[in-house]
């Protein structure tokens, strides 16, 4: 199971997805066609994973005990902009030890790690201007199974 589109879940969905989780089922329109609606199972004996994508873990955390049961991989991202142009998404010295939490909890083979790095107007989003990253602890930097780099 994994929901489609740019929403962050974890990030600005979590206590309406552990209410899913708790009830077992969810119901999703279809945005082709609004009047039909179908309801799908959300029990662990039928959904073998459940894949999220999102810049900050961290509102999911309270809600993790009900994922226990349920195959979890996350694809976590970073990039290097400031609040200027990410005004949502919080400090990245926080997803850090953010990312280490997500790794203890769900394990590091259940986290993919990916830096997205992308011009912007005249900015230089270089590697360089990510020194917290390239200076992260070992102990950071090993929660991660594999780590990415997109240039788009």
């Amino acid at each position: 199971m994994k929901r489609q589109n740019c929403i962050s879940i974890p990030a600005f969905y979590a206590a309406l997805f552990a209410n899913r989780l708790k009830e077992g089922f969810v119901c999703v329109r279809n945005p082709y066609n609004p009047n039909q609606v179908s309801r799908y199972c959300l029990d662990p004996s039928v959904v073998d994973v459940i894949g999220f994508c999102t810049k900050n873990p961290a509102p999911m955390f309270p809600y993790m005990d009900l994922l226990r049961e349920y195959g979890q991989y996350w694809f976590v991202t970073i990039t290097p902009y400031g609040r200027d142009i990410e005004p949502n998404v919080p400090d990245k010295h926080g997803l850090l030890e953010a990312f280490k939490k997500l790794s203890e909890l769900v394990g590091v083979d259940g986290i993919l790690f990916s830096l997205w790095l992308k011009r912007v107007a005249e900015r230089d989003t270089s590697v360089e201007r990510m020194p917290f990253l390239l200076k992260a602890p070992f102990e950071i930097k090993k929660c991660f199974k594999m780590s990415c780099l997109w240039l788009t």
